[in-house]
């Protein structure tokens, strides 16, 4: 009932107003953390000269999970 009351009374760009901000915090969070994520595990989980193995694919997952969320708090904090 508040929903349609605002639309009706403030029109829907009031409705939706101030959800740019965290919008935009959210495809940094997982622009990030993605992009992260799939580096590390192939630099620890391919055959080339260039990786890191480890052996277990478990260890790895783990290893890219702790990077990136490590690396997404670091550069989603201040837009928080």
């Amino acid at each position: 009932q508040s929903f349609i009351r605002v639309a009706q009374t403030l029109g829907m760009n009031q409705l939706w107003r101030g959800t740019g901000p965290p919008m935009m915090n959210q495809i940094i969070m997982n622009t990030v953390m993605f992009s992260v994520f799939r580096h590390v595990k192939d630099m620890t989980s391919s055959n080339d000269e260039t990786s890191f193995l480890i052996s277990s694919q478990n260890a790895s997952a783990i290893l890219a999970g702790l990077l990136s969320g490590f690396a997404t708090a670091c550069l989603s904090t201040p837009t928080d």
